[in-house]
């Protein structure tokens, strides 16, 4: 994919986040709404949906018909976009795949898979960049902030091997459609390519000045404490 392209991909995806937030916005209010660089207001989080269809027909097949159920929407969703996407996982009870997106000043790895016990679809937007365990406190912190207005899916953070992704989960008990997995997968899309640079740098340790100067505080009175503990013969757990 061109960084033209992606950026064309995103842009209508960003159009149609805007369309379905407006016609949300009818029944639900939105309190926490931010305006992105054009200047239009948009959730904190895409509006994600609840995946429930009626008439599954999906209770009773076993485990190996459901992936391969699983596997042919999969597919069926990367190829009516013509993208190139390669399996890196396919066992028993999951199958996964991975592609690449880049476009301007963003550069992503978006991975999906599907699970048969339980039965899930995750959605992965896995940014290429490598933690920096000296600002992994630091790190968490932010996550938290970011987390929290989020109506759904999360940022993570897995220490083992120093990857920093946003994922999504949905249940696919009742079936894995292909336009609700395109729906799912733009909207994780857009979540990552408006909270990464802010991660990113948290990742590495590129903070502004006003930023370091926090930072040093908060670590002094972390200092000051486990100071005072070793005074008072305090135990640390």
């Amino acid at each position: 994919m061109t960084p033209e392209e992606f950026q064309e991909l995103i842009t209508k995806a960003k159009r149609e986040a805007r369309l379905q937030d407006s016609s949300a916005a009818e029944d639900t209010m939105k309190s926490d709404a931010v305006a992105d660089e054009e200047g239009v207001s948009t959730d904190s989080n895409p509006t994600l949906p609840v995946i429930l269809k009626e008439n599954a027909i999906l209770a009773g097949l076993d485990n190996q018909h459901y992936l391969t159920y699983a596997k042919n929407q999969i597919v069926e969703f990367f190829d009516r976009k013509d993208w190139h996407y390669h399996e890196i996982i396919e066992r028993p009870d999951l199958i996964a795949w991975e592609l690449g997106m880049s476009g301007d000043r963003f550069t992503v790895r978006m991975r999906v898979s599907a699970e048969a016990d339980p039965r899930v679809c995750r959605v992965d937007a896995i940014l290429p960049t490598s933690v920096n365990p000296v600002y992994d406190a630091i790190l968490c912190k932010e996550l938290i902030r970011l987390n929290q207005p989020l109506r759904y899916g999360a940022f993570q953070y897995d220490e083992s091997d120093g990857e920093l992704s946003y994922r999504y989960s949905f249940p696919t008990q009742n079936g894995l459609y292909v336009d609700d997995l395109e729906h799912v997968f733009m909207a994780v899309l857009l979540t990552a390519q408006r909270e990464f640079p802010k991660l990113q740098k948290y990742a590495v340790g590129k903070f502004t000045r006003a930023e370091e100067k926090q930072i040093q505080v908060y670590i002094e009175r972390m200092i000051r404490d486990l100071e005072l503990d070793t005074l008072w013969g305090l135990p640390h757990f």
